[in-house]
C-alpha cells in the first residue's frame, strides 16, 4: 500500500474507533494482507500521519493502533479466534519492532509513549498465538545482540513473554543467519528462506534465549537493566548459574559508579538460590581491586581512587545490609561463607570486605550474637595460628600462609570507616571490646597461647584508638565502655585503663569533652578498688592538670568521700588525692626544673604554676585531716605519704616542705619525749588504747614519713632542718639504748591476742618493734655525711656518721 492508502484506512479506522464499531474495525482488518497491516502499524507508531488523524488517546499513543488492539480483541470476543490472534500477532510484533527500532536518544521523549504500548502488550499477551510470541522473543534477543541492551520500557514486558514462551508446546521454526523464527500457523516456511526446519519445545527456546543473551556483549551502561532483566525471568537450576555467572563476570566491565547497583542486582538474584556463588563472586571482585592500604598522598590520583572505591563500597555494604533485611537467609549464607573461609583447608582469612559486610551484618539484632562470635573467633584464630606458625619454621613449607593477618583485615576497615564505611565504625568498636573481654578470659583458660591474646589485645586497642581519633560519634560510647569496666571491675578493666592513657596520650582534646564521665564514676566508688583509682586518675593526668575546673570539681568530689562512713571508700578517696598531688608536684617541678636552666617564664607559664601550687596546698590541707582519722585511715595515709616524699621535685620546692613541715610537727610533738631522762624517746603507752588495747596512732609508719621529711627538707634548705636532724640522732641514740622492758614488756610474757594482756603486749610489741626499725633505716640511710671534691667531677663519697650506733640499733632489732 502507499502512503495515501495507509492514511486512509487509519483516517477510517478512527472514525469506525469513535463511533465504538469495533467488530467492522476487526473485520477491515481481516480484509487487510498481514504484510501491509504490519507495515500500517509502523507507519502509525512512526507518526507518519497528520495529527488530525492520528489523535492521541487516553492510553497515550495513537488512537489507530489503540482501536486495531481493540478491533483485534472484539472478533476474538466474537468467536473468529484464529483470525483475531493472526491480527493480534501481527499489530503485537509491529510494536516491539517499532519499540525496538527507535532511537535510544528519543526514548526520554517518547518514553510515555512507548510504556503505554508495552501496557497494551501486557494485557493481550496471553492471547497471542505461538508464532508470534517466538517472533517478538527472538526479536528483542537481537536487539541485545547488536546493540548490547534492549529497550528500557520493554524490561516489565519481557520477562512475563519468556515465561509465556516456556509455557509453548513442540514447534517447528526455521533457523537460519537471521536467528529463529516459527513457522506459519499453517506449517510452511516462508518461500525466502533458506534456514532449515528444527523442531524446539517452548522450554527449550526459553533456555536457548536466556543462553545467547548471556553469551551476547553487553553494553556497560546497560549492565544494570539487563541484569535486572534477567533476574525478573523465571530460571531453571542449570540456568540459574549461567546466568549468575555471567552477571558477575560483568562487574569487570562496568564503570566504578555502576558497581553498587550491579551487585545490588546480584544480591536479588541471589534470592533463587545461588547464594555462595553470588558472593563468592562478589567479595572476590572487590578483593581484586581493593588496595590493601591507602596509598600514598604523594599520587592524589590512586589516592582519589582508592577514596571513591571506598565510598562505593560502603554503598554496597548499604545494599547488602537492606539485602538482608528482605531476606534473612542472605545473612545466613554469608556466616556460612565465612565460617567456611575461616575453618576451611586453605587456611585463608576473610577479605575486606567480607569481613565489614559482617560487620554490617552484626548491625541486625538477629544476627549481632552470631556474627559477633564468629569475627571473634576468626581474629583470635587467626592471630593464634599465624603465631604458631611463624614459631615452627620447619612446618611452614607444608602449609599454605593465609591471605591476610587479622592485623591486616583490621587496619583497612579503620582506615576506610573514615571513608565510606561509617556504618561499620560502632560494630567495630563492639567487636573490638568484645575481643578484648574475651582475650583476658580465654588467657586465663588456656584456651589461646598469651602471645595470642597479648596481640589480639593490641591489635584491637589500636583500632579502638584509630576510630576514636576519626569518629566523633563513637567517642561517648567509647569511653562510657571504658569507665563501665572499671566501675564494675571487669577482669580486663586494666587493659581499657591503659586504652584511656593511650587516648589522651594521642590527643587529649579529644577526650576533654568526655572528662566529667570521669568525675561522675566516684559516685560508684565503694566498689571500685584504690589500685583501679590510682590507674584511672594517673591515665587522665593532662586532663585534669590542663583544666582548673574539672581539676576543682574532681577534688570537691574526693573530699565528700574522704568523710564518708565507708573505710574502703576513705582509702580510696584517699588514693587519688594522693595521685593528684604527686601530680601536681610533678608538674611543678617540671615548672622549677625550667626555671633553674636558665629559661624565662611567660606570664601564662607564672599563672600555672600559682594554679598548680594552690591546689597542691589545697589537697595537702586535706590530707592533713586524714591524720585525725582512724588508725586504719592513717596508715594509709602515712603509706602514702611516704611514698609522696621519695619522690625528689618535694625536695626542690620549699613552700612544699614548710606545709608539710607544719603537717607533721604537731604530730612528733605530742608524741616526742624530749626529756633525756625518759628512756623511750616516743611515747609508745599513747599509742595504745589504754581500754581496748588497740593501735590509735602508727607512729612506725609516721617516724618513717618524718624522716623522709628531714632529708626533703635538707635538701631544701628548709628551716628546721637541722632540728629535724638533732631530734632524729636523739631518737637513734635513745633507742639503741632502751630495754624492753623500759616498754613494760617481759619477754616471757602473754602475747596471745585472746586476752586482752596479751592483746596490750602484743600490739606495743609491734609499735616498739617498727620504731627500731624505722631508726635503723634512718640511721643507715640518711645519717650520712656528703663530701665533694669541687676541682674533680667525681661522685657524691657517701660515709655512715656513727657506724657503732647503727649496729647497737640492728642488735637491738635483732633481739
Amino acid at each position: 500500500m502507499d502512503d495515501s492508502t495507509n492514511s486512509e484506512l487509519v483516517e477510517q479506522i478512527v472514525q469506525l474507533g469513535r463511533q465504538k464499531s469495533l467488530v467492522e474495525i476487526g473485520k477491515l482488518l481481516q480484509s487487510i494482507d498481514e504484510n501491509a497491516l504490519y507495515s500500517l502499524v509502523e507507519s502509525d507508531l512512526d507518526g507518519q500521519f497528520s495529527t488530525e488523524v492520528t489523535l492521541t488517546g487516553a492510553a497515550g499513543f495513537s488512537a489507530a493502533t489503540l482501536f486495531m488492539f481493540k478491533g483485534a480483541c472484539a472478533i476474538i470476543e466474537s468467536g473468529q479466534t484464529a483470525a483475531g490472534t493472526r491480527i493480534l500477532g501481527t499489530i503485537a510484533s509491529a510494536c516491539v519492532s517499532q519499540i525496538c527500532e527507535d532511537d535510544p536518544k528519543d526514548q526520554k521523549e517518547s518514553g510515555r509513549r512507548w510504556a503505554a504500548v508495552c501496557d497494551k502488550l501486557l494485557e493481550i499477551l496471553p492471547q497471542l498465538d505461538p508464532r508470534t510470541v517466538i517472533d517478538t522473543s527472538f526479536r528483542i534477543l537481537a536487539e541485545l545482540k547488536s546493540c548490547g541492551s534492549t529497550p528500557s520500557v520493554l524490561h516489565g514486558f519481557l520477562p512475563m513473554l519468556l515465561d509465556t514462551l516456556g509455557t509453548v508446546g513442540a514447534v517447528e521454526i526455521i533457523n537460519d543467519s537471521d536467528g529463529m523464527r516459527a513457522q506459519d500457523n499453517n506449517g510452511d516456511a516462508d518461500e525466502s528462506s533458506t534456514g532449515h526446519s528444527i523442531t524446539r519445545t517452548g522450554s527449550e527456546l526459553k533456555a536457548y534465549w536466556v543462553d545467547s543473551a548471556c553469551s551476547y556483549r553487553w553494553d556497560a551502561r546497560a549492565s544494570v537493566a539487563v541484569c535486572a532483566l534477567l533476574r525478573e525471568i523465571s530460571l531453571e537450576e542449570a540456568m540459574i548459574e549461567r546466568v549468575g555467572q555471567r552477571m558477575i563476570r560483568q562487574l569487570t566491565l562496568v564503570d566504578l559508579t555502576e558497581l553498587p547497583s550491579m551487585v545490588y542486582q546480584l544480591l536479588l538474584f541471589a534470592r533463587h538460590g545461588p547464594k555462595r556463588m553470588v558472593l563468592n563472586g562478589i567479595f572476590g571482585f572487590f578483593d581484586s581491586v581493593d588496595d590493601k592500604q591507602p596509598p600514598s598522598e604523594a599520587d592524589p590520583e590512586a589516592h582519589k581512587r582508592w577514596r571513591e572505591l571506598g565510598d562505593i563500597e560502603g554503598t554496597v555494604m548499604h545494599h547488602f545490609s537492606y539485602s538482608v533485611k528482605q531476606d534473612f537467609e542472605l545473612g545466613n549464607a554469608l556466616i556460612a561463607y565465612a565460617r567456611e573461609r575461616s575453618e576451611g583447608a586453605s587456611g585463608g582469612l576473610l577479605s575486606t570486605l567480607a569481613f565489614a559486610c559482617l560487620l554490617t551484618l552484626a548491625r541486625i539484632h538477629r544476627f549481632e550474637d552470631a556474627v559477633t562470635s564468629l569475627l571473634r573467633t576468626i581474629v583470635m584464630k587467626g592471630i593464634h595460628d599465624s603465631l604458631a606458625l611463624q614459631a615452627t619454621v620447619w612446618v611452614r613449607p607444608y602449609l599454605p600462609s593465609p591471605a591476610y593477618s587479622p592485623q591486616e583485615l583490621l587496619a583497612p576497615v579503620v582506615a576506610r570507616a573514615a571513608y565510606g564505611w561509617d556504618q561499620v565504625a560502632q560494630t567495630l568498636v563492639q567487636l573490638s571490646l568484645n575481643i578484648v573481654d574475651f582475650s583476658v578470659g580465654a588467657q586465663r583458660r588456656g584456651a589461646y597461647s598469651p602471645g595470642a591474646c597479648t596481640e589480639a589485645r593490641r591489635v584491637c586497642i589500636n583500632a579502638l584508638r584509630s576510630a576514636f581519633a576519626s569518629h566523633e560519634f563513637v567517642r561517648a560510647e567509647l569511653l562510657d565502655q571504658i569507665l563501665n569496666r572499671v566501675v564494675f571491675q571487669a577482669d580486663s578493666h586494666e587493659h581499657f585503663i591503659e586504652l584511656l592513657r593511650d587516648l589522651v596520650a594521642d590527643d587529649a582534646d579529644l577526650v576533654r569533652p568526655y572528662a566529667s564521665k570521669i568525675v561522675d564514676i566516684f559516685d560508684s566508688i565503694s566498689v571500685i578498688s584504690p589500685a583501679s583509682i590510682e590507674q584511672l586518675l594517673n591515665a587522665a593526668a593532662p586532663l585534669f592538670l590542663e583544666d582548673p575546673p574539672l581539676r576543682a570539681s574532681l577534688t570537691l568530689v574526693l573530699r565528700k568521700i574522704l568523710f564518708a562512713q565507708s573505710f574502703d571508700e576513705r582509702r580510696t578517696a584517699l588514693s587519688g588525692l594522693f595521685v593528684l598531688a604527686s601530680q601536681h608536684m610533678a608538674a611543678l617541678d617540671a615548672f622549677e626544673r625550667l626555671r633553674g636552666s636558665g629559661s624565662e617564664l611567660d606570664n601564662r607559664s607564672r599563672r600555672r604554676i600559682d594554679e598548680l601550687l594552690s591546689a597542691s596546698l589545697e589537697i595537702l590541707g586535706l590530707l592533713r585531716r586524714c591524720l585525725t582519722q582512724q588508725p586504719e585511715v592513717r596508715v594509709v595515709s602515712y603509706e602514702k605519704l611516704a611514698q609522696l616524699l621519695d619522690a625528689p621535685f618535694v625536695g626542690r620546692s620549699s613552700v612544699l616542705t614548710s606545709a608539710l613541715n607544719d603537717m607533721f610537727r604537731s604530730e612528733f610533738s605530742k608524741y616526742y619525749c624530749q626529756e633525756k631522762t625518759l628512756d623511750s624517746p616516743i611515747n609508745i603507752q599513747m599509742c595504745v588504747n589504754p581500754s581496748t588495747y588497740k593501735v590509735t596512732m602508727p607512729v612506725a609508719n609516721f617516724l618513717q614519713c618524718f624522716s623522709k621529711l628531714t632529708l626533703a627538707c635538707s635538701n631544701a634548705n628548709s628551716g628546721g632542718s637541722s632540728m629535724f636532724r638533732d631530734e632524729w640522732g636523739d631518737i637513734c641514740e635513745r633507742f639503741s639504748k632502751v630495754q624492753i622492758e623500759d616498754f613494760e614488756l617481759d619477754p616471757t610474757g602473754d602475747y596471745m591476742l585472746s586476752s586482752p594482756y596479751g592483746l596490750r603486749n602484743y600490739n606495743t610489741a609491734l609499735l616498739v618493734i617498727g620504731c627500731l626499725d624505722v631508726s635503723l633505716q634512718h640511721a643507715l640511710l640518711y645519717g650520712i655525711q656528703r663530701t665533694s671534691d669541687a676541682d674533680s667531677m667525681r661522685d657524691l663519697a657517701l660515709a655512715i656518721d656513727r657506724p657503732e650506733l647503727a649496729m647497737e640499733l640492728f642488735s637491738k632489732f635483732c633481739r
